[in-house]
């Protein structure tokens, strides 16, 4: 499910420098080099295979079917593309079919931005050991120009953090958390991006 956005003046990025090495500032060198080239080009394709775990809950299961998630499953075949778009970039991801689009870009210095929908996620970027950890910071439900700020209780929690399991590889550990729920989705597993498309 994508819900389109509007692109202002201000949600134009310096293009010149990748977007998560613009983000991170002087801790981009201390991440591992496979994340590093992870984020510094586009277009990027990678593949893997991935555990899907979701939501025990009949409202986990009401969220996933309405929200078009991925089901579970213990080897999940994943496909990742990221193409620069709207003045960030547009992650296209499948989980054995089914298919999860976002577009990142950033509005503030330091602050990730990832549209879902009708819901944008505010993130922090840290280097982490060498790994990179995704910290929410804000949520928010955008209808056109309006933009309203979710209060915690009702937010969805989203953690996320990779690192390298060698050349051209990156572990990639991801949850989706909604308070009054419990844990939405959850998937982990190792994507390989050796390959780059012409």
């Amino acid at each position: 499910m994508a819900v389109g956005d509007v692109r202002r003046p201000s949600d134009v990025i310096d293009t010149s420098t990748p977007l998560y090495a613009k983000l991170l500032g002087a801790a981009w060198s201390q991440l591992a080099e496979p994340i590093r080239s992870f984020h510094a080009e586009t277009p990027l394709e990678a593949r893997g295979r991935m555990r899907v775990v979701n939501g025990p809950g009949l409202a986990a299961r009401a969220l996933i079917r309405l929200l078009r998630l991925p089901a579970a499953s213990t080897s999940a075949e994943v496909h990742l593309r990221v193409d620069r778009e709207r003045g960030g970039e547009r992650w296209c991801r499948t989980f054995n079919g089914v298919r999860v689009t976002t577009w990142q870009r950033t509005r503030a210095a330091n602050s990730l931005i990832e549209r879902f929908g009708l819901f944008e996620i505010k993130f922090r970027l840290a280097s982490e050991n060498g790994g990179l950890r995704y910290r929410q910071t804000v949520a928010s439900i955008q209808i056109g120009a309006l933009r309203v700020r979710l209060p915690e209780a009702i937010a969805p929690a989203i953690e996320g953090f990779e690192r390298s399991c060698g050349r051209g590889c990156i572990d990639v550990q991801v949850s989706v958390r909604w308070p009054p729920a419990g844990l939405i989705l959850a998937y982990d597993g190792a994507i390989h991006f050796e390959n780059r498309p012409a």
